[in-house]
């Protein structure tokens, strides 16, 4: 999750901000550096000052190896630079150079994807060998796209994942492309929506890809590899949106959407059962039976003479729980963190604050803002703070 970092009334010195594969680390690029903060609790763990800035800056999950993509004007510093950083060692590890401008990079603990506007880049993180590139691929000048995690809680190796890559497969339309990186091979095509694609997300483990047109009123969800659809939601009717962001929570069991608007959608994710009716007498029974066979039949005969379109809003589901912003227009990047009963909403806005809500699983509306921390204070030291089993073994991989 990641996002280049702008909105009105921003008066400040960041540039980018993205959470880590399992939001536990919030990243910041900077005019003249970047940071990165534990989320829970919440500290700075590094800095790092330069001139050329980051135009974008990512952290592969709670280990010392940084991503580092300059905003200087220089060749040396340009953002067709890419840097791999050993923050405890101090040290660059390596830099790769391309063609054009690095839009989007995207990692998990088995590879690194860098994305220019016409071509994927793949690398094997453990020794950062390009191992493939996808060429010629449909022009992409924002960035679009997404990586699986891999991510299992207890199980660093992610064990029954997939290392699946999604991007747009169509400048004009809503095509998706699937790729297996692990497996270097096209998985599917899925056509998801009408016009062009604006935000793409995958769950942790690759089996579920999220989905927003660039009208941001309606995401979809589609199983991975299948590509078959399993939930299709909407955000609004009339006001179209420039989504920001889309994120799973760990058990994906709930979906985050953000956008320019002033409203965060949270969306749970679970099949619709018919509700159930109470009981009646037998005479009742017989009498709603009519009643509601007529009732059916003229509801069905109504909606076969309705476009599809317009039968399809009755069956979208809405969000559960709403974060109410202050305004429209202040551009956010959103994540969840935590499972279906114990979930939080972390909130990261141009004006440079990460926010926390929680939310009542069950009962689900306006979520409680329970904390709020600046991204932009003077802090007097970063805490370094020691790497788990699988992030310190990268780590090591470089000398």
């Amino acid at each position: 999750m990641m996002k280049k970092v702008s909105g009105p009334g921003q008066d400040n010195d960041m540039t980018y901000a993205s959470f880590n594969q399992d939001c536990t680390r919030v990243c910041v690029g900077l005019r003249r550096g970047y940071r990165t903060f534990c989320i829970e609790p919440f500290r700075m763990v590094y800095e790092k000052h330069c001139d050329d800035g980051a135009s974008i800056f990512e952290v592969l999950f709670s280990s010392s190896l940084v991503v580092h993509v300059p905003a200087g004007e220089a060749a040396s510093s340009s953002q067709r630079i890419v840097r791999i950083f050993h923050t405890k060692r101090n040290k660059e590890i390596t830099r790769m150079s391309y063609s054009s401008s690095v839009l989007a990079v995207r990692m998990n603990r088995r590879n690194l994807v860098v994305l220019i506007e016409t071509a994927i880049y793949i690398y094997d993180i453990t020794n950062m060998h390009l191992v493939h590139t996808i060429s010629s691929t449909p022009p992409n000048p924002t960035g679009i796209c997404a990586l699986a995690s891999c991510h299992v809680p207890g199980d660093p190796r992610g064990t029954g994942t997939n290392s699946f890559f999604a991007y747009p497969g169509n400048q004009a339309t809503g095509e998706v492309f699937v790729y297996d990186v692990a497996n270097m091979r096209h998985i599917t095509s899925i056509n998801a929506h009408n016009s062009a694609v604006a935000c793409l997300a995958f769950n942790n483990t690759g089996t579920m890809l999220a989905t927003s047109s660039q009208k941001g009123t309606v995401f979809r969800v589609f199983a991975c590899p299948e590509g078959q659809k399993l939930f299709e939601l909407r955000r609004g009717l009339k006001t179209y949106a420039n989504i920001s962001s889309l994120s799973f929570n760990t058990d994906s069991t709930f979906l985050c959407a953000t956008s320019d608007k002033s409203t965060v959608h949270v969306f749970k994710l679970e099949q619709q059962a018919p509700a159930a009716a109470p009981a009646a007498t037998t005479e009742q029974q017989s009498s709603l039976a009519s009643w509601g066979s007529y009732l059916m039949a003229t509801a069905m005969t109504a909606a076969s003479y309705l476009p599809t379109s317009v039968t399809e809003v009755f069956t979208q589901a809405r969000s559960f729980a709403q974060v109410t912003l202050p305004s429209d227009g202040v551009q956010v990047l959103g994540a969840l963190s935590g499972v279906a009963d114990n979930c939080t909403v972390l909130i990261v806005t141009s004006q440079g604050y990460l926010i926390k809500y929680r939310f009542d699983p069950i009962k689900g509306g306006e979520c409680e803002e329970v904390g709020r921390h600046s991204l932009l204070a003077a802090y007097s030291n970063a805490e370094p703070e020691s790497e788990d089993g699988a992030d310190a073994r990268h780590a090591a991989a470089y000398p």
